[in-house]
């Protein structure tokens, strides 16, 4: 009877609730960067939502693979081997779901920022390739096996090629977040900014670089065959890969969090260094003034920095409504309806 090596169980789990929790906290700070600026929920962030609720249903259904598999102790007969290849083999229909409608919501994102005739047509290609991409990927991860259930029955059960057809989706994967990411590259490089403000709004747009790392690392190291891949390194790298994605996903949505964090920071700043200066200057005078001169003196040096920080203008984007003109763009079409991206 052979024995199975389980040692990759804790790290699978521990990298499970890792991500579900980060993924849970990054959802959050989104939404909550939406209302503190007041805009409106757009189709990006629900369908954000949707790819989140599959990325929780993925970890938990692999959860429970992996718990069995930690549990393994007589082998491919032992019972609960079968527990653990059912989970592992269903949660590739919520994963590969996941992974189209996240491109698509980052897709959106692009589409609210970017309105050029040229960028519009492009990022709506890539919407039609990730549903081209994910439609088979889906049926592929139902109908595997003949019946589906001999994969986790059957000793010797009738699948595909399933290394092959894992290997062929995966890279697509890989390929279609890359384009993705360099996608706006072009557009931020049309924008009238310093080169060192370029980088850094291309920066931005490049974080999912992470998770297409994250993707090659698995495919290199959870292939094994055409017929087989490694299905615990696999669960280990997918949720490397998959909450890197999400996370990275709703990082360009944060802005108004950083700057009302920036603004505040730097009113309490100006607050402590002014009331200091008012003290010595007061001092030096002698001047003793009542309890309710100094907390007017207090209070409008408050009210004078706190004004000053909330009136920078971005040197990204100028707020007219609910609308934002990218400021020194050279089309004057460029026109976005989301006034807290980027």
């Amino acid at each position: 009877m052979s024995s199975i090596d389980n040692h990759l169980a804790p790290a699978i789990i521990g990298t499970a609730y890792a991500f579900t929790i980060l993924g849970t906290f990054a959802i959050a700070l989104r939404f909550v960067a939406r209302y503190v600026k007041g805009a409106r929920f757009g189709l990006d962030d629900w369908t954000m939502l949707a790819a989140y609720s599959l990325f929780v249903i993925t970890m938990g259904m692999e959860l429970r693979g992996i718990t069995a598999f930690a549990r393994i102790e007589r082998g491919y007969q032992d019972r609960e081997y079968s527990e653990f290849a059912k989970y592992i083999y269903l949660y590739g229909i919520p994963y590969h779901l996941c992974v189209c409608i996240l491109n698509i919501s980052i897709l959106l994102i692009y589409r609210r920022i970017f309105t050029t005739k040229w960028f519009t047509n492009v990022s709506m290609g890539f919407i039609c390739l990730n549903i081209l991409w994910g439609i088979p990927a889906v049926i592929v991860s139902i109908w595997a096996c003949n019946p589906i259930s001999s994969w986790w029955k059957s000793p010797t059960p009738t699948c595909i090629h399933y290394g092959t057809f894992w290997v062929i989706i995966a890279t697509f994967e890989v390929f279609i977040q890359f384009c993705m990411m360099i996608l706006p590259v072009n557009e931020v490089r049309k924008l009238q900014l310093t080169t060192a403000r370029k980088v850094s709004v291309s920066a931005i747009f490049m974080l999912g670089g992470l998770a297409i790392i994250s993707g090659i690392v698995r495919i290199a190291v959870s292939y094994k065959n055409s017929m087989a891949i490694a299905l615990d390194v696999d669960a280990l790298w997918l949720n490397i890969h998959l909450g890197i994605a999400v996370v990275s996903a709703c990082l360009p949505t944060y802005k108004p969090l950083v700057s009302m964090a920036t603004d505040k920071a730097r009113s309490y700043y100006s607050y402590v260094t002014g009331s200091n200066v008012t003290s010595s200057i007061g001092s030096s005078k002698k001047y003793r003034g009542s309890a309710s001169d100094e907390q007017k003196g207090s209070a409008f040096i408050v009210s004078k920095t706190s004004s000053k920080a909330w009136e920078r203008l971005d040197a990204l984007e100028r707020h007219d409504g609910d609308n934002v003109e990218l400021v020194g763009r050279e089309d004057s079409k460029v026109r976005s309806t989301a006034s807290t991206i980027v």
